[in-house]
């Protein structure tokens, strides 16, 4: 399955939104790197495939993780 979380402004790219693309497996997690570097939240998730739903943030995240969809 294929999970996208939204990153604000990471230390990779300080300047940006990011989205990064992530496949969730049995038994594994592999980050299959940057979908998307936008200006804006709406930008990227108008950068997400359609048909996603948004997992609300988890107390446990990151402090830069805004939202994941699947």
């Amino acid at each position: 399955m294929d999970l996208y979380t939204i990153y604000d402004h990471p230390k990779d790219y300080p300047d940006k939104i990011v989205v990064r693309r992530w496949f969730i497996g049995r038994g594994k997690t592999e980050d299959k790197g940057v979908w998307c570097l936008a200006k804006t939240l709406e930008e990227a998730r108008e950068s997400l495939p359609e048909g996603l739903v948004n997992i609300s943030r988890y107390s446990e995240d990151d402090y830069g993780i805004i939202e994941s969809w699947v």
